[in-house]
C-alpha cells in the first residue's frame, strides 16, 4: 500500500541559484522556504551576500511535516557560506542547525 503524504517539496533552478518550495496538496498553495537573507537572520551571522549565486537543496524528510534544507551561496569578498536548516510546516519556522564560512 502507497501512503499518501500531504506535503511535496520542489526544487527549482535558474543558471546560478536554486530554490525550494513546499506544495499543499490539498489546497495547491505554495511556500518558498527562507533563502539567504533570512537565514542569516535567524543564524545572527554577520555576511554580505553576492548576489549572483546561491543553493538551496532538499536533502530529506525529517518527518511528514519537517524537511531538511542544505543551502550555500557566495560573499561579496569571494568567500562561500554553507550550512543546514530544518523547516516545520506547521509552524512556518525554521532552525539553522549548522553554519560556516569558509575560501571560495
Amino acid at each position: 500500500m502507497v501512503k499518501k503524504h500531504r506535503y511535496v517539496a520542489r526544487q527549482y533552478s535558474g543558471r546560478t541559484w536554486s530554490s525550494v518550495s513546499i506544495i499543499d496538496t490539498e489546497t495547491f498553495e505554495a511556500t518558498v522556504l527562507p533563502e539567504s537573507e533570512e537565514v542569516l537572520a535567524m543564524a545572527d551571522f554577520e555576511a554580505t551576500t553576492a548576489s549572483y549565486m546561491s543553493e538551496f537543496e532538499i536533502d530529506n524528510w525529517l518527518s511528514e511535516t519537517g524537511i531538511k534544507i542544505n543551502f550555500g551561496w557566495s560573499t561579496e569578498n569571494n568567500r562561500w557560506i554553507q550550512g543546514s536548516y530544518h523547516y516545520s510546516i506547521p509552524a512556518n519556522s525554521f532552525t539553522v542547525v549548522e553554519i560556516e564560512e569558509t575560501e571560495w
